[in-house]
């Protein structure tokens, strides 16, 4: 189908080859050369990007998929050729060296921080991530309104429902809440999650625990409503 056209491409070439000086014959074998070799990096950077792209894919169908994070760094560890994977790591890295905690008197007081920095679906690494976006600085983290176990009374607060989950790094602080808010006179109802995840509320289809306890705390939410608190 292409013959023809091929045929007098090659005519014309050897009508100017036949008409051209020796000068004007190694000016277009360079032409020539370069443009072959132009096409030659274009192919392989194609093939580059292509490989770049499976892998890129590769790496979102395992994040979407739903696997801990831990998981997905060391799975996207290996597809260095994907762009995605390569920023996923370098910012799983940065989050995880915070995740260290540069407080750690803070981290003693709540041990489920460490308990369950990783495999239960939130990480501290995540929270870490959140706190940088919420936080204009570190430092706001300091301030009551930020932090309510930081203020000075919670006296005078509305009632309230408070609920962990057993394996969550936020269960110590959550529990420390619910104790303050107890000790300052106010109405609290605590509900601990035990062998729960973080985010129990949005499983209540497949598992009955999260379902018992998730009623439960409505239950106790519905009440404090109607009874006008």
């Amino acid at each position: 189908m292409h013959t023809l056209p091929v045929a007098l491409a090659a005519i014309d070439y050897l009508s100017i080859v036949r008409q051209s000086s020796p000068v004007e014959l190694a000016v277009l074998a360079l032409l020539v050369a370069v443009s072959v070799v132009s096409w030659a990096l274009i192919a392989v950077k194609a093939v580059q990007l292509n490989r770049a792209r499976d892998q890129s894919i590769t790496f979102l169908d395992t994040f979407w998929k739903g696997s801990r994070l831990d998981a997905i760094y060391q799975s996207a560890r290996n597809l260095p050729n994907s762009p995605i994977s390569r920023v996923f790591c370098a910012g799983y890295e940065e989050l995880s060296k915070l995740a260290q905690s540069k407080d750690a008197k803070e981290n003693a007081r709540f041990p489920s921080r460490a308990e369950n920095a990783e495999g239960y679906f939130l990480t501290r690494a995540v929270m870490q991530w959140f706190c940088g976006h919420y936080l204009a600085n570190a430092a706001d983290g300091n301030d009551w309104r930020a932090s309510p176990l930081r203020a000075k009374t919670l006296a005078g607060l509305a009632p309230a429902v408070v609920t962990t989950a057993w394996f969550d790094p936020l269960r110590d602080e959550g529990a420390a809440y619910a104790k303050a808010l107890s000790a300052a006179g106010v109405n609290v109802k605590y509900h601990a999650g035990e062998g729960l995840i973080h985010g129990y509320f949005g499983l209540v289809d497949a598992s009955d625990t999260a379902r018992a306890e998730a009623q439960r705390a409505r239950a106790d939410f519905k009440a404090m409503l109607e009874q006008g608190v």
